[in-house]
């Protein structure tokens, strides 16, 4: 219940069957709340080029002191 999960949802596991590591691995993508071998990629890009990387998909995540901007995507 502490990862956020509803008795119902607990409920309805084995948990007397279940691993450790099937364990964690479901308590892992309750917290994160995606699944834990998605793919975060991330560039610096240009302030010029944004807009591109926007249109593309990719997200604005900070400025750095040099101009640059940090963009991701999640695959």
């Amino acid at each position: 219940m502490i990862a956020g999960f509803k008795q119902k949802e607990i409920d309805a596991m084995d948990l007397a069957t279940m691993s450790d590591e099937e364990l964690q691995e479901i308590i892992r993508k309750k917290l994160l709340g995606r699944e834990a071998n998605d793919c975060i990629k991330q560039k610096a890009v240009s302030i010029e080029e944004l807009n591109k990387y926007l249109a593309q998909g990719w997200q604005y995540v900070a400025t750095l002191p040099n101009g640059k901007v940090i963009i991701e995507l999640r695959t």
